[in-house]
């Protein structure tokens, strides 16, 4: 069986706990409320103006190539036509198809083609399919 525990003594109840009275209002003017700012989301970088204007920044961030430089290798480009010309693969490379078919029917025009194509890459004067120049670095 269980028992009940017995009360605690007088003495050890709490006493009621009193509400703090609140502080005598002044006659002093509330302060005027600050104009809204919008909460962006986290994602979203922006900047909130004085005048509750939204401001948008774009954070893509992007290289563009040098207009009329290749994007293609000029060491690539000269070692394909080194070793690979009488096939026509550095025209390939640079994105010339009709010559490097033609460059591969024709063994790099019976060698003539390699030796002008080797010499125009040298000088920095040979271009890619676009008309850009194949350059250094």
């Amino acid at each position: 069986m269980s028992t009940i525990p017995p009360p605690p003594p007088i003495g050890d109840i709490p006493e009621p706990r009193q509400e703090p009275t609140p502080a005598p209002r002044s006659e002093t003017p509330v302060s005027t409320p600050q104009p809204y700012a919008p909460q962006m989301p986290p994602s979203i970088n922006a900047k909130v103006a004085t005048e509750s204007v939204v401001i948008l920044e774009p954070t893509i961030e992007y290289s563009l190539p040098t207009p009329g430089v290749s994007p293609n290798n000029w060491i690539a480009t000269l070692l394909l036509c080194l070793f690979l010309g009488g096939l026509g693969v550095h025209r390939f490379y640079v994105g010339k198809i009709g010559t490097g078919i033609l460059m591969l029917l024709t063994l790099g025009g019976f060698g003539i083609w390699i030796l002008i194509d080797l010499i125009v890459i040298i000088v920095g004067k040979f271009k890619d399919s676009q008309g850009r120049l194949v350059k250094l670095p």
